[in-house]
């Protein structure tokens, strides 16, 4: 189907807005890929490991806090301020790990939460236990206790420890994807420019070749009749604005054949005649 040339430069038109809008709309995808890459790094990994660190502050200072208890249960604002510090972290401890609980990424991720609440309740139920031995006056079964339980001291602080660096390489694991989604983002983001930049150019050297290549041709056809050369070869390839002009080149181009022919015809047949004319004359002379 032939377009015509104002198709031809609407259809450019439509494909150069049609370029933008799909190069608008990737970069639109690619920068909400790397927006959620961010925001799921910022959102989970951060808070994670926040928590953690209240996890691990708060068992060492309940730990530190029970030995203080022990060690001076006699003095009454002493012992209600670190009841009151003791209870506080037991508080801090059990929010830190309901805050964990929403910011678990993986199964591993969970083992190890579930490890973490192992190791703390199975240290907060000595703790408990041993501030009732004391508040009992039963201090050195209290003490003994403590003693023989530290081992639950080193298991929690181990648990926590190794929880922080599975955190701490999950963290660089998201931040190394966020950083790679960005590269990924910004070669996709060159290539698709190139490309329609590419396609673009192609339809506008065809659309260009399509008017410039009739229009030259209708320029010689029309230099070589204004030289008097009436025998010329017109070709309509197209039936656009340039094809109608073309055809009319090739018409006038037969109208002034035509027309010349008759005049020659009509100049011979005068000489002809004035030849015949000459002829009688010299011959009733």
């Amino acid at each position: 189907m032939s377009l015509s040339i104002n198709r031809k430069l609407l259809l450019l038109a439509a494909l150069s807005v049609a370029g933008l809008a799909a190069l608008s709309g990737m970069a639109m995808y690619e920068m909400q890929r790397v927006y959620t890459t961010a925001i799921f790094a910022n959102d989970v990994t951060v808070p994670g490991m926040k928590a953690l660190r209240s996890l691990e502050s708060g068992f060492d200072d309940i730990n530190i806090e029970t030995w203080k208890r022990l060690a001076d249960p006699d003095n009454p604002r002493d012992t209600t301020a670190l009841d009151k510090a003791m209870k506080e972290d037991a508080a801090g401890i059990e929010a830190a790990i309901r805050a964990y609980e929403g910011t678990t990424m993986d199964e591993r991720d969970r083992q190890l939460l579930a490890a973490d609440k192992t190791a703390l309740d199975a240290y907060l139920a000595v703790y408990r236990k041993a501030v009732s031995l004391i508040d009992a006056g039963r201090r050195d079964e209290a003490r003994f206790l403590l003693i023989q339980n530290q081992g639950l001291v080193e298991a929690g602080n181990v648990a926590i420890d190794a929880h922080q660096a599975y955190s701490t390489a999950l963290a660089q694991k998201y931040d190394d994807l966020s950083d790679k989604t960005k590269r990924l983002a910004t070669t996709f983001m060159i290539g698709m420019s190139v490309a329609i930049a590419a396609v673009a150019l192609v339809v506008t050297l065809m659309i260009r070749r399509a008017i410039l290549k009739p229009l030259t041709h209708a320029g010689d056809v029309l230099a070589k009749i204004g030289e008097g050369r009436l025998d010329n070869t017109v070709t309509v390839a197209n039936r656009d604005e340039i094809g109608t002009l073309l055809a009319g080149l090739d018409q006038m181009q037969a109208t002034l054949r035509e027309r010349g022919e008759r005049e020659r015809e009509a100049a011979e047949r005068e000489r002809a005649t004035a030849v015949e004319n000459g002829r009688i004359r010299t011959a009733l002379d």
